[in-house]
């Protein structure tokens, strides 16, 4: 019975070494899936703007279209995405109004936890500030790049200026859309 006992306790501990030294999910250092790929997206906007003179609180519900880009950027803690987030600052002209390092959560590349961005709206004074988690689903290919994807994300407005920063804004966000061809952007990445 004892050497039994033994023998599934060697078993076990196999086992786990194998699990842990075999590990097949992917390192994310190792394959930055999402690196290069740039994402069409629209955040649909729902809040109220406060006016900062008189407390009045009016409703605003908006959508703003957004173009995301991610390069892999091999810095510290085994890397991060280098994002980057372009809006419609004026009919025809995309700026890029937010950069910042993003870290996408241990083994898998669909989420990425608290993601911060500035959205400037329909020109270079108005903006919004938001948390939100997205989901990327992708689909990859035979050689493992990404085929395509799709993003989705829920999150709070928790600051925002408008009208010459007479007025704030808060609420709440929804993110969405899918990758983009790169040779298509409306704009040199």
């Amino acid at each position: 019975m004892r050497r039994n006992m033994k023998s599934k306790g060697l078993l076990v501990g196999l086992l786990v070494l194998g699990i842990v030294c075999f590990d097949s999910r992917p390192a994310l250092a190792a394959s930055p899936l999402l690196d290069g790929l740039w994402f069409k997206l629209k955040a649909a906007v729902q809040g109220y703007m406060v006016d900062k003179g008189t407390g009045d609180i009016v409703k605003q519900n908006f959508t703003v279209p957004l173009y995301m880009g991610f390069a892999w950027n091999t810095g510290v803690e085994g890397g991060y995405y280098d994002v980057r987030l372009l809006t419609e600052t004026a009919p025809g002209v995309w700026t890029n109004t937010y950069s910042n390092g993003q870290s996408a959560m241990a083994y898998s590349q669909s989420f990425i936890s608290d993601f911060h961005l500035h959205v400037y709206i329909n020109n270079d004074t108005d903006w919004i500030v938001t948390y939100h988690t997205p989901y990327i689903k992708y689909v990859l290919d035979d050689t493992g790049a990404v085929k395509k994807a799709t993003y989705s994300g829920t999150g709070e407005v928790f600051d925002g200026s408008f009208n010459a920063d007479a007025s704030v804004y808060y609420g709440s966000v929804k993110i969405s859309g899918t990758t983009a061809d790169v040779s298509k952007l409306p704009f040199t990445p």
